[in-house]
């Protein structure tokens, strides 16, 4: 039996169900194939350390860990690109600060100067913000978070924005925030 470990990112496409539903298994005359899906993050930096580390066989990669990783001159080949980040990221903020200390509404990148915004380290949405900072001159209190962590800052008032990717910006949308 071959066992190929795959690391999806958990996000909401057909594959991933057809991966725990286990039907990609499959076997020749010779040889049993089981695939075994593992969400261990949704962070690309992570699924690089389990790559590396021969826990992953194959893992969707974001394009800022991909790229990365080709820089550091890991041995890796890009299969298939499995999609074009358009709308899918973006900023959502509240319309009000929960963390300046006076009352401070958000309607443009201007008004997040002094402000507290979660991003994932290392991934295209913290390049997005720290070109925003620098195009708006806004000096803003970085939380780098996983998107998993995003939604729990959020929820408790710890961040006032977030750049993030589906499903969490729908999911920080749906919690009252709006796109800038």
């Amino acid at each position: 039996e071959v066992l190929v470990r795959i690391g999806p990112f958990a996000e909401p496409y057909p594959y991933v169900a057809a991966c725990a539903r286990g039907w990609f298994d499959w076997a020749t005359a010779d040889v049993r194939y089981r695939v075994e899906c593992s969400v261990p993050r949704s962070v690309g930096s992570h699924a690089l350390a389990q790559l590396d580390s021969g826990l992953l066989d194959l893992f969707l990669l974001d394009s800022t860990s991909l790229a990365t990783a080709l820089a550091r001159g890991v041995g890796l080949s890009l299969l298939y690109i499995n999609r074009v980040v358009n709308t899918d990221e973006a900023l959502v903020a509240r319309t009000v600060s929960r963390t300046a200390p006076q009352q401070k509404d958000i309607r443009s990148p201007k008004d997040l100067d002094g402000l507290t915004v979660g991003v994932p380290f290392g991934s295209s949405a913290h390049y997005h913000l720290s070109f925003l900072m620098e195009l708006f001159e806004v000096q803003i209190d970085l939380r780098f978070l996983p998107p998993d962590d995003l939604l729990a800052a959020w929820d408790m008032g710890l961040i006032d924005a977030a750049w993030a990717s589906n499903p969490t910006r729908s999911q920080l949308q749906a919690r009252g925030g709006e796109t800038l």
